[in-house]
Formats: C-alpha cells, structure tokens, sequence
C-alpha cells in the first residue's frame, strides 16, 4: 500500500504558528489521501476559535435579507471551503525503505520540509 505525506492547514495562515497537521499514512490510493487532507485541514481550521470567527465574518458580509438557514449554511460551507489546505506527497518507497510508517510520520511532523526533500517523490 503506498504511503502518502499529508500536510494540512487552513489558507488564512496557510500553517504558521504551528496550525497545520503533519502526518504519514498508508492510502490505497491519492484519492484516499486526498480524503483525508481535506478532514484534517477541517480539523485544523475548526481547532482555532481565530480562524472561526473570521470565517464567521465573511459569511456575515455575503448574507441577504429573507435568505433561509439552508443557504446560509451552504454559503457557510463555500466559505470554510474556499480556506482549506494541504499538500500531499508520495513517499519514495525506495528511500524509505525499512522505515515504518510511524517512524516516517514522526520524522515528518519534527521536520515536514526537511522530510518532504528527503523522502517524498515531489511532482513537478
């Protein structure tokens, strides 16, 4: 089963100050990773009552008089969209051989960039 380096965050910060989420996981596949990307930048972005509130404002600013809850939760749910984040590598299975995948993953939340030249198969 591949192995995917997923770095999650939220666009307002884009992972300053240590907001993001830094993980290795075994995927079936780059949709899989994808899946999960999107979970933990929602995880992220719902983690910090900061990024809420100014999300929280942005809807304010787009809602119209008389509009129904159901819109503006979907214009809620562009919103929180539109902000999330991430990047996902495949691990070089060659480099990282004979390293589990919870070593990779501690390696890569201690030092993403560093990891991500090391072992991650960067697409260009």
């Amino acid at each position: 089963m591949p192995r995917y380096a997923i770095f999650a965050c939220e666009n307002l910060y884009n992972g300053e100050h240590g907001m993001n989420i830094a993980t290795v996981q075994d995927c079936k596949n780059k949709s899989e990773a994808i899946t999960l990307a999107i979970q933990y930048s929602m995880d992220v972005i719902h983690s910090y009552d900061g990024i809420i509130d100014i999300l929280d404002e942005e809807v304010q600013d787009y809602i119209c008089e008389n509009m129904s809850e159901d819109a503006i939760e979907n214009l809620r749910d562009d919103i929180y969209w539109e902000d999330i984040n991430y990047y996902i590598f495949l691990i070089d299975e060659i480099k990282a051989n004979n390293i589990t995948t919870i070593e990779l993953d501690k390696m890569y939340c201690d030092s993403p960039e560093e990891f991500e030249e090391k072992y991650c198969i960067i697409d260009v």
